[in-house]
Formats: structure tokens, sequence, C-alpha cells
């Protein structure tokens, strides 16, 4: 599905929608944060975190990534969110 699957509900930057798009991971590269997202009809792309909050800000300048879904656990995490959308 394109559209949104609630009323209300705001699009990605991609212009498509959760569960569509899935934060992947978050990474620090210098002194920058980066969201980098997986959208089922576009794929991968990476954005520019200009106001991250404090516990994901300590996280990355800790580990330098947090990792949001596994490669393999993306399709489930669709399928679930979807499941739990539908029911709302």
């Amino acid at each position: 599905m394109e559209g949104p699957y609630y009323e209300g509900q705001r699009p990605q930057e991609c212009g498509h929608y959760f569960p569509d798009v899935l934060r992947f991971l978050d990474i620090k590269r210098e002194k920058v944060y980066y969201r980098v997202l997986d959208c089922f009809h576009c794929g991968r792309y990476t954005i520019e975190l200009l106001d991250p909050s404090k516990e994901l800000k300590a996280r990355l300048d800790r580990n330098g990534v947090d990792i949001a879904v596994l490669v393999r656990d993306i399709p489930e995490v669709r399928k679930r969110e979807l499941a739990r959308l539908l029911q709302l």
C-alpha cells in the first residue's frame, strides 16, 4: 500500500508510510548523526538527524551505531506492525 494506513499519518521523507518505511539503524560519522531507513518501495536511504534525542546522542557517541532492525527481521517486523495497525 502506498498511501497512509490511518487518517492523519504523516509520510516519511521518501513519501511512504510506516510500516513500509522502517528505521534500520542510526550512525554517527565524525560529528554528524544519520538515520538509515529501509523503504519497501524505495529501498534503503539515509537522512541527517538534525536534532537527535539526548538518549540517542549518548548511545551514538558511545557506540557509533544504534541498530533498530536486523536485515533478516525486516519482513517480519513489517508484517507484525501492519497487523498491529490494522487492529486499531
